[in-house]
């Protein structure tokens, strides 16, 4: 192999941010882009809507096999919001499915 082949310095460092890294690079976030990332994609949507049911937000979940091989996962709670909001730029749903660390403001349960 010749010298330019093997040379590897900060020119071939390519930063991705939001939608762009989980696009190209979607197994650094799920483990896998086979049956297992999948699994895991599924058991992360599920975990939400529990952890809503544990801060008293919704009261039950039902998670739906599909004949056609999805996965429906619903709640009673008050949804995603899909509006923009001064901390987004886009929708919220965006946010929430692209930005690490994206996710519900800390605040009390619903009485």
């Amino acid at each position: 192999m010749s010298e330019d082949a093997t040379r590897y310095d900060a020119t071939h460092i390519q930063v991705l941010e939001g939608r762009e890294a989980i696009r190209k690079r979607p197994g650094m976030y799920v483990g896998s882009t086979g049956e297992r990332g999948l699994h895991q994609l599924v058991f992360e949507v599920a975990s939400r809507a529990v952890s809503e049911v544990l801060a008293g937000r919704v009261r039950s979940v039902n998670i739906t096999l599909t004949p056609d091989g999805g996965v429906r996962v619903a709640d009673d709670g008050p949804g995603v919001p899909v509006e923009a909001s001064e901390d987004t730029v886009g929708a919220c749903l965006e946010s929430l499915l692209t930005r690490m660390h994206a996710g519900r403001r800390l605040t009390a349960a619903r009485p």
